[in-house]
């Protein structure tokens, strides 16, 4: 949610605004598939109760997603504070959110067009995962016989798969080397052993250019790649 928020409009809380009687707003706009709504509002509400006016939920939103990633036991980090809220829904912005099924060519034209070097689209194109995915992320992935992963951990994953109905998560052993584990509400996560594939939550068509992309291609493990791509935004 908070790496949405960052990407289209400069964190202002427009991902949080509902749709008007004139206006559509992000909420409920594709390519979002969103939850926890209600903890934010649930926080303004209180705080709203002692602070009237003051504190703007855009700013809820950035504390929120710090506590949840120290939560799971991820590192903290400072932020910055002082974010002021949207006054208007705009549906029209999620236009610029790359789809979860976009080829790499598409994502690199998006995330070109907001400044980011490619270091920086795979290290926030993987802002999905904690060590835990909805199985209807990598069921194609897993059923494709022309990847390159692992067999024995496709064979793993598919039991898994199976084993549950395909409708709940499933925890991703660290083994899967996914190409980063960075909290989709935010994105100040680090990279798990070199980010080198094979990419489980793989938005592009073929492994190979996933792999031949940086910084899985050099095996990347750095904080900085992240804190200098939510800059530019």
């Amino acid at each position: 949610m908070h790496l949405y928020d960052y990407f289209v409009q400069g964190c202002d809380d427009s991902i949080l605004r509902n749709d008007t009687s004139t206006k559509k707003g992000e909420k409920g706009t594709p390519p979002y598939s969103l939850h926890g709504f209600q903890v934010v509002d649930a926080a303004k509400s209180e705080l709203e109760d002692v602070y009237l006016g003051i504190v703007s939920c855009a700013y809820i939103l950035v504390v929120i997603a710090r506590k949840k990633i120290m939560v799971v036991g991820r590192p903290t980090w400072d932020v910055q504070l002082g974010q002021k809220d949207s006054l208007t829904p705009n549906a029209t912005a999620t236009m610029e959110l790359p789809g979860l099924d976009s080829p790499l060519t598409k994502l690199k034209q998006k995330f070109i067009a907001k400044s980011f070097t490619e270091v920086e689209m795979v290290a926030l194109s993987s802002s999905y995962t904690i060590g835990r995915a909805s199985c209807w992320f990598f069921q194609d992935l897993i059923y494709n016989n022309d990847n390159d992963m692992d067999h024995q951990y496709v064979a793993k994953m598919q039991f898994a798969y199976l084993s549950i109905g395909g409708d709940v998560t499933v925890t991703v052993a660290k083994e899967a080397q996914l190409g980063a584990s960075i909290l989709r509400m935010h994105f100040h996560d680090y990279f798990v052993q070199g980010c080198n594939g094979p990419v489980l939550l793989d938005n592009t068509p073929t492994m190979e250019e996933e792999n031949d992309t940086l910084p899985n291609k050099d095996s990347l493990c750095r904080f900085q790649v992240v804190n200098a791509a939510k800059f530019k935004l």
